[in-house]
């Protein structure tokens, strides 16, 4: 599946298809950001040239994609009322991150007003979120949150029963973790880059190549990330 003519390799290759709850999820990856947006409208799926210039930056950085599409079965819809569940997408990588840009929609737009974002970041070791951003023309390197009380070296235990018994595999019980509620209460995430979160303590050199791949590519294109 995807696009391409004759022996050439196609520009969008649907990697995976299944339901979830009342979607159907298409796990997409993509080497040219028109072939993505054309195979996005030929498959139902909403787009805006906001958007289209959003993914194009991703398209660059070799990212996969879920796209879903609202489908609910006669069960999921009885009233006819639009219904959907949270969905929890899980993937691996060396450092957690955020996708913190934002389709650029016009000034005026009423989305644009409040952009609050509270997220809470439940892991064995203390992280610290790192974005880039431009002051006075130059890149520097930021803190986009400001960051709640915090607790350290919660047992696994104690949070494992304030979750449901689906969600209970994601903690090992017999560990601690380090719970950090963060907040971001700016309006505007214009000049700000994607945000990773990198232990306080610094990266383990066995995985300090991984994570500066990550780095660049997501927050950096083009920069070299070395050192500690």
């Amino acid at each position: 599946p995807g696009g391409g003519a004759g022996n050439s390799s196609p520009k969008v290759v649907i990697l995976d298809i299944k339901r979830v709850g009342s979607f159907v999820a298409f796990v997409l990856k993509a080497t040219d950001a028109s072939a993505l947006d054309k195979w996005l409208k030929d498959n139902k799926l909403g787009s805006t040239p906001e958007n289209d210039k959003w993914l194009a930056e991703y398209v660059a950085r070799d990212f996969f994609y879920v796209a879903f599409r609202y489908e609910p079965t006669k069960d999921t819809n009885v009233d006819g009322s639009l219904k959907a569940e949270t969905v929890r997408i899980s993937f691996k990588t060396p450092v957690p991150f955020y996708p913190y840009r934002e389709p650029t929609h016009p000034a005026n737009a009423e989305e644009t007003k409040e952009r609050a974002v509270a997220l809470w970041l439940v892991s064995p070791q203390a992280l610290a979120p790192v974005a880039m951003t431009k002051e006075g023309g130059k890149d520097v390197w930021v803190n986009p949150f400001a960051e709640g009380w915090r607790r350290d070296k919660m047992p696994g235990s104690i949070i494992a029963n304030t979750l449901s018994d689906d969600d209970k595999k994601l903690v090992d019980e017999k560990q601690t973790y380090f719970v950090q509620p963060l907040e971001d209460q700016k309006t505007k995430r214009t000049d700000y880059g994607d945000v990773v979160f990198l232990p306080e303590e610094g990266v383990p050199a066995a995985s300090r190549e991984k994570v500066a791949v990550l780095v660049s590519k997501l927050i950096a294109p083009g920069v070299k990330v070395g050192g500690k």
